[in-house]
């Protein structure tokens, strides 16, 4: 067990790169004026190569997942509460060439990327979704009651999902 980050801020969400050779996390930090701001880092496992990946104000980044050169990720505003929103954006570990999978009507959150890093699960509009990253049409799993919380993801080969509903 060894410390990765010693920042006085909220470092949270952390994803291993399908090689185990970096980790994105999310750090919210204090905003001037109060509330925080989330944005993505990434960091070796060794504590090494802190580096801030996105710089948005007043706009949230959270439930990273490394896919190797990209990262999912949703963004928007996180907070709880009818302001909160979220779409769901690939991006290359570099923060470039930032590209929108999920947009527009209803918020969506990424819950689980496929092992191969093909197959998004996300929720959205009382339900748990799944789409192939790109220019591809979601196809709806199932629906979900108001105001539940989920935890879902893929099972090791991409066949299946386990989902725990609050």
């Amino acid at each position: 067990l060894h410390r990765l980050t010693a920042s006085p801020d909220d470092d949270h969400e952390a994803s291993f790169s399908p090689d185990g050779r970096t980790i994105a996390f999310v750090r919210s930090t204090a905003e001037t004026g109060g509330g925080t701001a989330d944005d993505i880092y990434s960091v070796r496992p060794s504590g090494a190569r802190l580096t801030r990946i996105t710089h948005t104000a007043k706009i949230d980044e959270f439930a990273p997942r490394e896919l190797g050169a990209t990262i999912v990720f949703s963004r928007g505003e996180s907070t709880e509460g009818p302001s909160a929103y979220a779409d769901i954006y690939t991006m290359r570990r570099n923060g470039k060439k930032v590209r929108p999978q999920v947009r527009g009507v209803g918020s969506a959150y990424v819950e689980d990327v496929s092992a191969d890093g093909h197959v998004l699960l996300f929720r959205r509009d009382q339900g748990l979704w799944v789409k192939k990253i790109g220019p591809n049409k979601a196809r709806k799993l199932t629906e979900l009651p108001d105001g539940s919380e989920t935890s879902a993801v893929f099972s090791s080969d991409g066949d299946k999902v386990a989902a725990f509903i609050e």
